[in-house]
């Protein structure tokens, strides 16, 4: 059920966002999903991705922190920009308002 829960956020998230390449960094970063309403220390399986997108694609994070359909899907935005940092990156996210 769990998973279900995940892949249908993942679906609903998807669907707000707009190009194909935030929707290839959303694939990325599926692996997250199960840390954007805990507190817990994210796995490799997440961190690694996230590393990437950050390096590759800042502007899909930016996308997905501005989404409506996130905190609609129940995904803390306050945990989503504490994430890069849980994973060892140094991310602004007050930038993504520039």
């Amino acid at each position: 059920m769990e998973k279900f829960c995940m892949l249908l956020m993942v679906v609903v998230i998807t669907a707000s966002v707009s190009n194909a390449q935030d929707t290839s960094c959303l694939n990325q970063l599926a692996s997250c999903l199960q840390f954007l309403n805990s507190t817990g220390t994210p796995s490799s399986s997440c961190c690694d991705p996230l590393k990437t997108v950050i390096k590759s694609n800042p502007v899909c994070l930016c996308n997905l922190l501005n989404s409506p359909t996130a905190s609609q899907a129940g995904i803390s935005l306050t945990q989503a920009e504490q994430l890069p940092q849980r994973c060892g990156e140094n991310v602004n996210a007050s930038a993504c308002a520039a």
